[in-house]
């Protein structure tokens, strides 16, 4: 897990080669997929403008090579960068515009299905790309 929601993230990820999926909990429990990521991909960007809680889950789906930064230390500095700030404009305008078109379900189509299938109790993940009958 690259992000859990409710806790403080004081990090910048970058994730340099993998596969990651963002999604949302619903408050009855049903996930809402937001993206799923190859590749360099730009993890909190959000948090990095509006220090909060970070609101979704970011997993990692395949083995991923991630650059990290501590926002703590580095936030000033980057702040002041305005090559770093175009990028996070952009970034974030991206993220804007997904969820203004509502393309936000981009997962596979058997993802979808296997979370489906674990909303509705039908199966169970017990380990990484493995579930269980119930």
């Amino acid at each position: 897990m690259l992000c859990q929601s409710c806790n403080s993230d004081d990090r910048l990820q970058i994730v340099i080669e993998g596969t990651v999926n963002i999604y949302h909990i619903r408050d009855d429990g049903s996930k809402y997929f937001i993206a799923m990521n190859e590749g360099i991909y730009l993890l909190g960007d959000m948090e990095f403008m509006n220090p909060a809680p970070c609101i979704y889950f970011v997993e990692a789906v395949s083995p991923v090579t991630v650059a990290v930064l501590s926002l703590k230390k580095y936030r000033n500095v980057l702040k002041q960068d305005v090559k770093f700030m175009n990028l996070i404009a952009s970034t974030l305008a991206a993220k804007l515009g997904i969820a203004a078109n509502g393309e936000s379900v981009s997962a596979s189509l058997k993802d979808r299905i296997l979370n489906h299938l674990e909303d509705e109790k039908i199966v169970a993940k017990c380990g990484k790309g493995t579930y269980w009958l119930l």
